[in-house]
């Protein structure tokens, strides 16, 4: 089953089959940003915490509990996923 965007019914579906739905979504969109993400070429300019808390116009300690919030929140989304797989 596909979903095509903009386009979402919920006809006779079960939590499942939702829950399965969004599971290959986004796996789907995590994939393709991987790969995007990936052939970025090499020399790509990274920049230091000091310089990204510039750029960004916060202090480092607040990319710091950005960091730490968005890691937390990835461990649950993959916690969930493992969940959800295992099911």
């Amino acid at each position: 089953m596909s979903i095509e965007p903009n386009n979402v019914q919920f006809v006779q579906i079960t939590t499942d089959q939702l829950a399965e739905l969004i599971n290959e979504q986004v796996k789907k969109n995590l994939s393709e940003f991987k790969k995007e993400f990936l052939s970025k070429e090499a020399d790509d300019e990274l920049l230091t915490r000091d310089q990204t808390a510039e750029f960004l116009q916060v202090d480092v300690s607040t990319l710091y509990l950005w960091a730490k919030k968005v890691k937390s929140n990835l461990m649950e989304l993959e916690s969930d996923v493992i969940l959800s797989e295992a099911s």
